[in-house]
């Protein structure tokens, strides 16, 4: 408190502890003097140099660096004896709240459950192997290839003149060739074929 007559003087400053001026802050010339700043929580005043640098005045040298991390706890002491036991309330007569409901069990197993199904049975023989259909109409004649190249004459021979004949087998159907050339050609459906022209037909029910 100012005495009585007086003129209190404020300088620029901080209570905050660690708070420092920049020195944008504080002014010094040297035509109106040096401007100061005081930290009142530090203890510590600051003015800048003539070189733009904030300098400081007390407090014990540089400024307060950062609180450091806490220490770890230390153990936990031993528990202490337990006092005596307090003198014995006087009995209520007002009833405690009533306890919550338990929950409901679960049911029991319903009697009217059907049993579990029984096994399947064997399955039955398999019934007897029914008709053959009919056979499906025969396919359309295929186009008659061009004629085979003539075969060497052979050697006329005595008697008789008879062609050396070979059978083959092609697709099921028997094919006739004389000297290495096709001349007939007998179909599964028991059609007969020369050179192109049906001359005849075999029933092979009847065979």
């Amino acid at each position: 408190m100012a005495q009585s007559g007086t003129t209190p003087i404020f300088l620029y400053g901080s209570v905050t502890p660690g708070a420092e001026p920049q020195a944008s802050n504080l002014e010094t010339s040297s035509t109106r003097g040096v401007e100061i700043a005081v930290n009142a929580a530090d203890g510590v005043i600051y003015y800048k140099d003539t070189n733009g640098v904030v300098q400081r005045i007390g407090g014990g040298g540089g400024s307060q660096g950062p609180q450091g991390p806490q220490g770890e706890t230390g153990p936990q002491g031993p528990q202490g004896e337990t006092g005596p036991a307090g003198p014995k309330g006087a009995d209520s007569t007002v009833a405690g709240p009533q306890g919550p409901q338990g929950e409901t069990g679960p049911s029991g197993a319903d009697s009217t459950v059907a049993g579990p199904a029984g096994p399947q049975g064997e399955a039955g023989p398999q019934g007897p192997k029914g008709a053959d259909g009919a056979q499906g109409p025969a396919g359309a004649q295929g186009e008659t290839g061009p004629a085979g190249p003539q075969g060497e004459t052979g050697p006329a021979g005595g008697g008789a003149n008879y062609a050396p004949w070979e059978i083959t087998v092609d697709g099921g159907s028997l094919l006739f060739s004389v000297y290495g050339a096709k001349v007939a050609r007998l179909d599964n459906d028991g059609t007969f074929r020369t050179r192109g022209n049906v001359i005849g037909f075999f029933d092979f029910e009847g065979v």
